[in-house]
């Protein structure tokens, strides 16, 4: 079975509005909060930090039964079959 899950760090500065805008998205009732993960490092500016993992509600699989994550910073985007999903290759 497929989810729609995100994962958002939690403390960690917002300097783009696309991230505003996911955490106000995350706030509302399409989404569930469903675990708090902290995160361990040597690195001082991640101590302290969490990462939350959400998931949306009444979620579809897309259409054509491809997952595409837009890439924002490459020039394609990462497109994996849904099939490749349930039967363990990603």
């Amino acid at each position: 079975m497929v989810f729609a899950l995100h994962v958002v760090s939690q403390n960690r500065a917002i300097r783009f509005d696309s991230q505003r805008n996911l955490r106000e998205q995350l706030r509302g009732d399409d989404f569930t909060l469903l675990q708090q993960f902290p995160v361990t490092t040597n690195e001082l500016r991640w101590r302290g930090e969490n990462l939350l993992l959400y998931e949306k509600k009444n979620w579809t699989p897309p259409k054509g039964g491809v997952f595409k994550i837009r890439m924002l910073t490459l020039p394609h985007d990462i497109e994996i079959p849904l099939g490749e999903l349930s039967n363990g290759k990603h």
